[in-house]
Formats: C-alpha cells, sequence, structure tokens
C-alpha cells in the first residue's frame, strides 16, 4: 500500500494544534493539542541537545503513531516536504522509531514529495484542522513523551 502524509498546523507552531492525516486506500489522522506541544517544550527546556531538534522528533513522533498499526501492509510513504533539507534528519528518526517495531522496513519506502492541496491526505487534515471533521486520534504528552 502506498499512503501519502500531510501536516495541518506546524508542529513549530505551539498556539495551534497539529494534524497529521495519511490516505490512499486506506486513511487515517491524529490530532497533537497545542497544549500537548508546548508541554513537549517545557520536558526538554532544559536540554539543548534535545530542543535542536525537539519539533522534528516530535512531528516523527506523530508520524510513527499515525502509521504504526498499518506499517505490515506500507511499501511506500511519500511525506510531504514540510522541513525543506531536514528530509534526511526526518527520515532517520522515523526509521529508528519504526525499525524497533517492524525491524524489516526498507528505508527506501519512505519518500519525500510535494503532496499537493489536491492530495486525499492534504483534504483529509485540512478538514480535521478546521474542525469540519474529527481527529481518528488525540495524542495526549504521555503518549508522545517517550520519543523525546
Amino acid at each position: 500500500m502506498r499512503v501519502e502524509v500531510d501536516q495541518s498546523g506546524k508542529v513549530e507552531d505551539t498556539r495551534v494544534d497539529t494534524v497529521l492525516t495519511f490516505s490512499n486506500r486506506a486513511s487515517g489522522s491524529i490530532l497533537i493539542p497545542a497544549e500537548v506541544k508546548r508541554e513537549c517544550v517545557e520536558f526538554v527546556r532544559d536540554d539543548r541537545h534535545k530542543t535542536k531538534t525537539l519539533y522534528l522528533r516530535i512531528f516523527c513522533a506523530g508520524l510513527f503513531l499515525l502509521l504504526e498499526s498499518k506499517l505490515p501492509k506500507i511499501d511506500q510513504i511519500i511525506i510531504d516536504v514540510e522541513y525543506l533539507g531536514r528530509e534526511h534528519d526526518i527520515k532517520a528518526l522515523l526509521l529508528r522509531l519504526i525499525w524497533k517495531v517492524y525491524p524489516t522496513f526498507d528505508p527506501d519506502n519512505i519518500q519525500f514529495a510535494s503532496v499537493g492541496k489536491d492530495s486525499p491526505a492534504h483534504v483529509k487534515g485540512y478538514s480535521v484542522f478546521t474542525g469540519s471533521e474529527e481527529a481518528d486520534r488525540e495524542i495526549s504528552f504521555k503518549e508522545i513523551r517517550d520519543f523525546l
């Protein structure tokens, strides 16, 4: 299965919720509330090493939580280019999480490309972000803390 992934509401904007969605034959969405993102910032505030990559780690943790149950069926993940120039870092962080539960997952299955506004992933994400549709799952600080 090939899935496209999109983000609505940047992770680093701690004033708004972040929605991560995937779509193709199947679809799913998660909501990371702004309050949870602020808790993450507070949690790593005094650790300079962790602070530098905090938002990428939150993004990757969200991606992992979004896709975790579908990983055995996924053979291609197309991630929208949200952090230009950081694709290698995102891929490395995401693979580290995936390989803990699915060690045979092929790194070449993760790619980056512009998803576009007509993508079902973008449409679903925007619907959840604007409140016209509910997320499939809301992520808590406790769920994301272990990834930080």
